[in-house]
């Protein structure tokens, strides 16, 4: 099995990569997996995009990327959705035309915050800014791709908030700034 996991340098793509090998170092038969990153492959790239795809050829693929500067987003719109939306929608292409798997994560900014309780998986989307759009777009292309194809391809969309781990994140950028403000 191979096994492409976008976003490498991340806080995702590093737990992936820690967790892949554990697991996977116990197996007789032992997945290819390739770790990708930005320097490896330009979301933002289609044609790149799709090469890599098509080269690799991968039966597992992970998008644990994304564009997350969320108020950088507001004036790097279409950067934004060339990562966020356009990418993820060709990955979805790739898994459904090759009876693959996507694994694709996004966020709780698809919704817009008034619900009272929890957000369930098929509450409409209602995004304030354009980081959320851009996800949301992201999250209705893989549905739309998987829900025309004819194979065995198959996704999961996770949403998560707050990520933490490995690499810049929201506790340790608190804690940076109750060192230098008051």
């Amino acid at each position: 099995m191979k096994i492409l996991v976008f976003g490498k340098d991340g806080q995702l793509g590093k737990a992936f990569q820690v967790e892949l090998s554990a697991r996977t170092s116990t197996l007789l038969a032992k997945p290819v997996v390739r770790y990708v990153g930005r320097s490896e492959c330009d979301l933002a790239d289609t044609g790149t995009l799709i090469q890599l795809l098509n080269q690799f050829q991968p039966q597992f693929i992970i998008n644990a990327s994304a564009y997350t500067a969320v108020d950088k987003a507001e004036t790097e719109s279409d950067l934004a959705f060339a990562i966020n939306s356009r990418a993820p929608e060709i990955m979805a292409q790739y898994a459904a035309d090759h009876d693959a798997t996507f694994f694709h994560y996004s966020t709780d900014y698809v919704f817009d915050g008034e619900k009272y309780g929890f957000y369930l998986e098929d509450d409409v989307r209602n995004p304030l800014g354009v980081y959320g759009k851009s996800k949301a777009a992201g999250e209705e292309a893989i549905t739309r791709v998987f829900a025309d194809i004819k194979g065995n391809g198959q996704y999961a969309i996770f949403r998560t908030s707050w990520v933490y781990g490995d690499g810049g994140n929201f506790i340790r950028t608190i804690l940076r700034l109750a060192k230098e403000r008051e």
